[in-house]
């Protein structure tokens, strides 16, 4: 019913087929759960199966089981949910609990809906979903109540997601139970379903419904993983401002496992979580790792835990008697610094850039004295591995002769890495300095913040643009916001002459449209986006490119 026609294994007995597969563990067995047939085999006379009504749900149960085994044998060489290949027993169509599946300790439920759609509760991510509960009952074993309860629920949306990412490639949709055009939470956006995406924020539930919100209190760690995932930027609910760099579903995975099964206990908390993600990342990928900083970056974008610090080398000016970094201005940087003693840290201070953009920076020399000439070097960690020494990542050097602020053009590359990264300054009077490590004479070092945006990246504001290097913006505006129809107005305005482009990303960076839109003038211009009937729901960005470079992007919600 929701995965179209798949390949199954069912064996023949006395003449006809029966959904048992006993090529994976002990078994994959799937039966009825009606009152009266409860524990009865669905049964086939043909091992090309073709169930009719409410019974086609029993295809999708036994699929998706399959699968879910198959995704945990593939990724974790786990038999089964304890590891030793226990049979996974499933009864569908049970009318007691309508909307409603569950794991009852040893076996799966997979219930009706209440609207009689034939597919029941059988999503592919639910079914991975009830089944990931059995893992957690074999190897943390979180207590199902409280914080413990509403991690064991998000433990099993992540890996619920994840079987259908694995599963079905093409089907990306961070809405848990997309494919049942029912959406019962959204992990890309919690609070879209009343749930809090930070912890003790908004919509945090502390009455003892729920087993106090074990199904709403799980939101804080399902934001958690697609920041970790996909990455993002923003401000929580407690004014922490936020960048977070996805590091991709396959390394999520395996950390979010290695917590499941080697750090978290009966009663852990969301901060053990968090520490349990810093341990299994440096267990996996190495203490001073990219992982490992995002992980802490992600836990801190839901409100725990602190923010990754620096793993950079140094690099300082040793006299600043005569020349010292004055003024530098950078898109929304302004910073007049004046003389810090030869280095300073104002990587608090960030701007936005785009990937395949130029941006104008100024560079301003203070003296106290003479006014020398003075050498200036940029450079960019675009692959973000805490390192500047990489090809392409020296961005500038000019000189300048005066005390007056010397202009420069920075070139954003296509390959960069979407989210926060450094950017260090060093002005040295002789020569160019060409070790971003290197500790020199008569001049000074600055660090700042650039957040690369690429079309694979993510900004959780509503309002996007990108400067030329005269400061003026080129916006592009979607409504209406979200689309539930067929069609939206595409709104955008141009600082330039030029062949234009639409382009409609999804939010793994594929392109689903490409509009042609010719060439236009200096103005602002509307078009018509006729094929949103037609997407799967989830997150989307429109992107404007002009003469070949990205000016202006937005994102939009697409829901059916």
């Amino acid at each position: 019913a929701y995965s179209g026609t798949q390949t199954i294994h069912s064996d023949l007995n006395a003449g006809s087929y029966r959904l048992r597969d006993l090529t994976k563990g002990n078994g994959i067995v799937t039966r009825h759960g009606e009152s009266g047939q409860r524990g009865t085999y669905y049964s086939s006379a043909s091992a090309n199966w073709n169930l009719t009504g409410t019974d086609q749900a029993a295809m999708d149960a036994h699929y998706g089981v399959s699968q879910t085994y198959s995704f945990y044998l593939a990724n974790f060489n786990r038999n089964s949910y304890n590891g030793n290949g226990a049979a996974l027993n499933s009864y569908v169509n049970d009318p007691t609990y309508t909307d409603n599946a569950f794991w009852d300790g040893s076996s799966m439920n997979f219930n009706k809906r209440s609207t009689g759609d034939p597919g029941g509760v059988t999503g592919i991510d639910v079914t991975g979903h009830e089944l990931t509960h059995g893992v957690t009952q074999a190897t943390s074993n979180l207590t199902y109540s409280r914080e413990p309860g509403a991690m064991n629920e998000s433990m099993s949306d992540i890996m619920g997601k994840s079987v259908q990412f694995w599963s079905k490639p093409g089907d990306i949709n961070w809405q848990m139970s997309n494919d049942m055009n029912w959406i019962i939470r959204d992990m890309s956006n919690p609070n879209a379903k009343s749930q809090p995406d930070t912890y003790k924020g908004t919509y945090w539930q502390t009455t003892s419904s729920d087993n106090y919100g074990v199904h709403k209190n799980s939101g804080v760690g399902n934001y958690m993983f697609y920041l970790l995932v996909v990455g993002g930027s923003g401000t929580n609910d407690i004014g922490n401002s936020y960048a977070v760099q996805g590091i991709g579903l396959a390394k999520a995975d395996q950390i979010i496992y290695r917590t499941n099964t080697t750090y978290l206990g009966t009663m852990s908390q969301y901060a053990n979580w968090r520490d349990a993600c810093i341990l299994a990342a440096t267990d996996l990928y190495g203490a001073n790792s990219n992982e490992v900083r995002q992980v802490m970056n992600a836990w801190y974008a839901v409100g725990i835990g602190d923010a990754a610090g620096s793993v950079y080398c140094a690099s300082k000016g040793n006299s600043t008697g005569n020349e010292f970094i004055q003024k530098i201005i950078f898109g929304t940087i302004k910073n007049t610094s004046g003389n810090n003693g030869g280095y300073a840290d104002f990587s608090g201070m960030s701007t936005i850039v785009w990937t395949g953009s130029e941006y104008m920076i100024k560079l301003r020399p203070g003296f106290t004295g003479t006014v020398n000439a003075e050498y200036w070097t940029v450079y960019i960690d675009f692959n973000h591995n805490g390192s500047f020494a990489d090809a392409g990542e020296t961005v500038l050097q000019v000189k300048s002769k005066t005390a007056n602020a010397r202009k420069g053009i920075i070139f954003i590359n296509n390959s960069a890495i979407p989210g926060p990264t450094l950017m260090r300054i060093q002005m040295h009077n002789g020569s160019y300095i060409t070790d971003p490590c290197a500790a020199f004479d008569n001049g000074e070092v600055e660090d700042y913040t650039v957040n690369i945006n690429g079309v694979s990246g993510f900004q959780a504001s509503n309002s996007f643009a990108a400067n030329d290097v005269s400061g003026k913006k080129t916006s592009v505006l979607v409504t209406p916001n979200p689309i539930s129809g067929s069609s939206a107005t595409i709104r955008y305005n141009l600082i330039q002459n030029g062949k234009v482009i639409l382009k409609v990303i999804d939010s793994y960076g594929r392109s689903v449209q490409s509009i042609d839109i010719g060439n236009k003038t200096t103005g602002s211009y509307t078009y018509n986006l006729n094929r949103t009937g037609s997407m799967n729901s989830g997150t989307y960005f429109i992107v404007v490119e002009q003469n070949n470079r990205q000016i202006g992007r937005n994102k939009f919600i697409v829901i059916k």
